[in-house]
């Protein structure tokens, strides 16, 4: 499986000292050789920063401290991370709140193994795509070619207006110039 990764580094976020104990083995023995431990908010958001984390696994309800704060601060700190939602509130306005909130999936306690495994498979993959395209964006410039487009002749100007109308569709095109203008 891809996630397989020793490169993979997972933070789990529940107050549950056993269960927390019994995912990493579970997690470990699939390849997950990199897993962190937070039983509370503030050690989970101290995590956060320390290091780059490819999924968060969070309960909700951490004690008397509430989940939400921990996602929160994930989708502010590290807006590119999926995070897991593994909790045993089963209602469908937690399910809301969280998806709302920014989680990228929601699972119910009692978790079955294969539906941990896989739903972090897809969480760290998530994770990794979502980082590509931010590092292909920053090289290829977030608006759509306009940054790395060098002039202002009235040449530039009418290409850049040709790609601007033929940008909203699907449209095959080819530009073409002297040589040596790239």
């Amino acid at each position: 499986m891809p996630y397989l990764s020793k490169a993979t580094r997972l933070l789990l976020v529940d107050d549950d000292v056993e269960l927390c104990a019994l995912l990493e083995l579970q997690l470990s023995a699939k390849g997950h050789r990199d897993v962190a431990l937070a039983h509370d908010v503030r050690s989970a958001v101290d995590l956060l920063g320390r290091s780059t984390i490819d999924a968060i696994l969070l309960d909700l309800r951490l004690g008397r401290e509430d989940g939400f704060d921990v996602l929160r601060e994930a989708r502010q700190r590290c807006p590119e991370v999926a995070v897991l939602v593994l909790t045993a509130d089963g209602s469908v306005e937690s399910a809301v709140s969280a998806m709302r909130a920014g989680a990228f999936g929601y699972l119910l306690k009692p978790l079955a193994e294969h539906e941990l495994l896989q739903n972090v498979a897809h969480a760290v993959e998530a994770t990794r795509l979502r980082r590509e395209v931010r590092g292909l964006r920053r090289i290829v410039g977030d608006d759509a070619g306009q940054g790395t487009m060098v002039g202002a002749s009235p040449a530039i100007r009418e290409v850049r207006d040709v790609l601007a109308r033929l940008a909203p569709t699907d449209a095959t095109v080819l530009i073409l110039g002297e040589s040596g203008t790239g």
